[in-house]
Protein backbone atom coordinates (compact mmCIF):
# COMPACT_ATOMS: atom_id res chain seq x y z
CA UNK A 1 0.00 0.00 0.00
CA UNK A 2 1.69 3.35 -1.36
CA UNK A 3 1.75 6.14 1.42
CA UNK A 4 -1.13 7.35 0.23
CA UNK A 5 -3.34 5.12 0.35
CA UNK A 6 -4.29 5.95 3.80
CA UNK A 7 -5.76 9.58 2.60
CA UNK A 8 -7.28 8.29 -0.83
CA UNK A 9 -9.24 5.54 1.44
CA UNK A 10 -10.74 8.62 3.23
CA UNK A 11 -11.13 10.76 0.64
CA UNK A 12 -13.39 8.01 -0.98
CA UNK A 13 -15.33 7.84 2.26
CA UNK A 14 -16.13 11.26 2.86
CA UNK A 15 -17.59 11.34 -0.50
CA UNK A 16 -20.04 8.21 -0.01
CA UNK A 17 -18.05 4.80 -0.52
CA UNK A 18 -18.52 3.61 2.87
CA UNK A 19 -16.06 0.25 2.13
CA UNK A 20 -13.25 2.87 1.59
CA UNK A 21 -12.49 3.62 5.05
CA UNK A 22 -11.13 0.53 5.58
CA UNK A 23 -8.01 0.96 3.62
CA UNK A 24 -7.66 3.55 6.05
CA UNK A 25 -7.75 1.47 8.54
CA UNK A 26 -5.75 -1.44 7.61
CA UNK A 27 -3.29 1.31 6.54
CA UNK A 28 -3.25 2.81 10.42
CA UNK A 29 -4.31 0.29 12.81
CA UNK A 30 -1.20 -1.52 13.70
CA UNK A 31 1.22 1.16 14.05
CA UNK A 32 -1.49 3.60 16.12
CA UNK A 33 -2.05 0.20 18.29
CA UNK A 34 1.42 -0.14 19.03
CA UNK A 35 2.16 3.82 19.63
CA UNK A 36 -0.48 3.61 21.83
CA UNK A 37 0.79 0.49 23.97
CA UNK A 38 3.83 2.62 24.56
CA UNK A 39 1.55 4.19 26.99
CA UNK A 40 -1.39 2.19 28.29
CA UNK A 41 0.68 -1.03 28.37
CA UNK A 42 -2.64 -3.05 27.88
CA UNK A 43 -3.04 -4.39 24.13
CA UNK A 44 -6.82 -4.34 24.28
CA UNK A 45 -7.30 -0.65 25.83
CA UNK A 46 -4.57 0.41 22.76
CA UNK A 47 -6.68 -1.44 20.27
CA UNK A 48 -10.39 0.50 21.80
CA UNK A 49 -8.39 3.58 21.78
CA UNK A 50 -7.22 3.26 18.21
CA UNK A 51 -10.84 2.58 17.45
CA UNK A 52 -12.06 5.71 19.03
CA UNK A 53 -9.36 7.63 16.92
CA UNK A 54 -10.94 6.42 13.82
CA UNK A 55 -14.97 6.81 15.07
CA UNK A 56 -13.60 10.30 16.13
CA UNK A 57 -12.63 10.83 12.48
CA UNK A 58 -15.83 9.50 11.18
CA UNK A 59 -17.69 11.68 12.87
CA UNK A 60 -16.04 14.93 12.40
CA UNK A 61 -15.11 14.36 8.81
CA UNK A 62 -12.32 16.66 9.05
CA UNK A 63 -11.11 17.65 5.67
CA UNK A 64 -7.40 16.74 4.78
CA UNK A 65 -4.69 18.59 2.04
CA UNK A 66 -2.14 15.82 2.85
CA UNK A 67 -1.42 12.44 3.99
CA UNK A 68 1.02 13.65 6.84
CA UNK A 69 -2.46 16.12 8.16
CA UNK A 70 -4.31 12.68 8.31
CA UNK A 71 -1.32 10.93 9.96
CA UNK A 72 -1.03 13.41 12.58
CA UNK A 73 -4.58 13.86 13.73
CA UNK A 74 -4.89 10.18 14.28
CA UNK A 75 -1.62 10.19 16.38
CA UNK A 76 -2.93 13.17 18.24
CA UNK A 77 -6.11 11.69 19.21
CA UNK A 78 -4.52 8.11 20.19
CA UNK A 79 -1.96 10.19 22.24
CA UNK A 80 -5.20 11.79 24.06
CA UNK A 81 -7.04 9.02 24.18
CA UNK A 82 -4.16 7.54 25.97
CA UNK A 83 -3.27 10.37 28.22
CA UNK A 84 -7.34 10.69 29.51
CA UNK A 85 -7.18 6.61 30.41
CA UNK A 86 -3.85 6.99 32.23
CA UNK A 87 -5.24 10.10 34.49
CA UNK A 88 -8.71 7.96 35.11
CA UNK A 89 -6.52 4.93 35.92
CA UNK A 90 -5.06 7.80 38.24
CA UNK A 91 -8.24 9.24 40.06
CA UNK A 92 -9.40 5.10 40.61
CA UNK A 93 -6.22 4.31 42.26
CA UNK A 94 -6.50 7.35 44.33
CA UNK A 95 -10.08 6.04 45.57
CA UNK A 96 -9.12 2.91 45.77
CA UNK A 97 -6.29 4.20 48.32
CA UNK A 98 -8.15 6.80 50.36
CA UNK A 99 -11.13 4.16 50.79
CA UNK A 100 -9.35 2.66 53.99
CA UNK A 101 -9.87 6.09 55.25
CA UNK A 102 -13.30 6.43 54.50
CA UNK A 103 -14.38 3.57 56.34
Amino acid sequence: MSVQQGLIGYRRFLQGDSAALENTVRFYSEALVRFALHYVQDPSTAEDIMENAFVALVVKRKKFDEEEQLRAYLYKTVRNGCLTHLRGKKHLASLDENADKLL
